[in-house]
């Protein structure tokens, strides 16, 4: 088969596009193909046509539920990934340590503390030696 590009000047009959399954008519005895160089066009024979519409429309005919409970199950599918999401997210938060932006958690606190409780008692120490010299 024959590949034409658009914008081609072709004979009257029908032409499929492979990219997007459009079938296109060019009525008359001589017409120009829709799209631009890039977009390809096939020629198909007007009684490979005339057998295969009611071919094609006998299968959308047949597969058309399948198509009902394929889209129906999509749905249904996304609600319950949705749903999930929003049920994991929330046990996470509860679960999960509190975030919170600027502290640092793995710091040595318990370093800190005693840091800060040795100064204080430093502090009690150097008071006690003042009131000592005073009297």
């Amino acid at each position: 088969m024959k590949e034409l590009n658009g914008g081609t000047k072709v004979p009257g009959g029908f032409y499929f596009h492979k990219g997007n399954w459009e079938i296109t008519v060019v009525q008359g005895e001589k017409g120009v193909l829709p799209g631009n160089d890039e977009t390809t066009w096939v020629r198909i024979p007007t009684l490979a046509m005339l057998a295969g519409a009611p071919v094609m429309g006998g299968l959308f005919v047949v597969f058309l539920p399948f198509l009902g409970f394929a889209m129906l199950f999509n749905h249904l599918g996304k609600k319950a990934a949705t749903g999930l999401r929003r049920a994991a997210d929330e046990v996470g938060a509860a679960v999960g340590p509190d975030y919170q932006p600027g502290m640092a958690t793995f710091a040595g606190r318990k370093k800190a503390k005693k840091d800060a409780k040795a100064a204080e008692d430093a502090k009690k120490a150097e008071g006690d030696e003042t009131k000592k010299d005073a009297e």
